[in-house]
């Protein structure tokens, strides 16, 4: 009864002079919102209901304008980029929460996406480059691509998630090549004497790991018992930035190094190896004093 139809109601009741009247009214039938409505009218003639219906029908079946949502802020998504990349377990999540907290400086948390365009993008990128690390050093051009491709990924989900209309142009600057650069067997020897002298007793261990395999700190600091093959003389990599499973051969120094660490070394066992207690930071390149002399260790991937 979704068109509703026209309706004639009969019934008798008493005149004023005491005797019984056939009374008469017209009316209509509609279902609105899943309800079924009635309507009469004694001063309705049929047509007068007919007419009444077909309005009602229009009232009823007009487009409604949608109610527009209030614009989406820069904070908000921001949170929402985060949530989304804690549920797919993105493992560099720390590193996209302090860069967001960069970008919600930079453009401001009450700033409606609307507003962000290429040009204020482009500001951005020059005032980086006249700002200064925490280090007292100019913010180079591979942090604030970083910075950049966040915000780029961030914008093109907003776009995804039907926040804006378009992405807006977003150049990353070209970089210069990365110094490559090993070691020397004396510069080795220097870092290795100053973690045996440092608090942290596991910090020795790290380090000739990290030389002897190449491993990145996150794999090194995730190992566990389960994932040691003594009899092959493997280190078995599940969780790799690539996100492909690898096998790293131990030398002699990781043999050595992996069964001097203290606990019980049940190949199979899943208890991580202990090596979480590092207190030093190892982001960034790091000075190692030996005799008034520095040397400069390049910072892990």
């Amino acid at each position: 009864m979704t068109s509703g139809r026209v309706t004639k109601r009969t019934w008798r009741s008493r005149s004023t002079a005491g005797r019984w009247v056939r009374r008469v009214a017209y009316g209509y039938t509609l279902q609105i919102d899943g309800k079924q409505v009635r309507k009469f009218d004694a001063a309705w003639t049929q047509e007068d209901a007919r007419d009444a219906l077909a309005k009602r029908i229009l009232e009823r079946d007009a487009p409604v304008d949608p109610v527009e949502p209030a614009p989406k802020t820069m904070q908000q998504l921001v949170d929402e980029y985060l949530d989304f990349k804690r549920a797919k377990g993105k493992r560099s999540i720390r590193q996209d929460e302090q860069i967001t907290k960069k970008l919600i400086r930079g453009f401001g948390a009450d700033t409606p996406l609307a507003e962000m365009s290429a040009q204020r993008i482009a500001q951005y990128d020059r005032d980086r480059t006249t700002q200064k690390s925490r280090l007292g050093r100019t913010v180079t051009p591979s942090t604030i691509n970083r910075e950049l491709a966040i915000l780029r990924h961030m914008l093109r989900l907003a776009e995804e998630w039907g926040y804006i209309a378009k992405v807006p142009r977003i150049r990353l600057a070209k970089e210069p090549e990365g110094r490559l650069r090993f070691l020397s067997e004396e510069e080795i020897a220097r870092l290795l004497t100053a973690c045996r002298e440092s608090r942290n007793l596991h910090l020795t261990a790290i380090v000739i790991i990290a030389l002897n395999t190449g491993m990145r700190k996150a794999e090194i600091m995730g190992l566990a018992w389960e994932r040691v093959d003594f009899s092959r003389g493997v280190l078995l990599l599940e969780q790799t930035k690539s996100g492909r499973r690898r096998e790293v051969p131990m030398n002699r120094a990781v043999y050595d190094v992996l069964t001097a660490v203290p606990g019980e070394k049940t190949e199979g066992k899943s208890d991580p190896i202990s090596l979480d207690t590092v207190s030093t930071t190892m982001t960034g390149a790091k000075e190692v004093e030996d005799g008034g002399e520095k040397a400069e260790v390049d910072a892990w991937p």
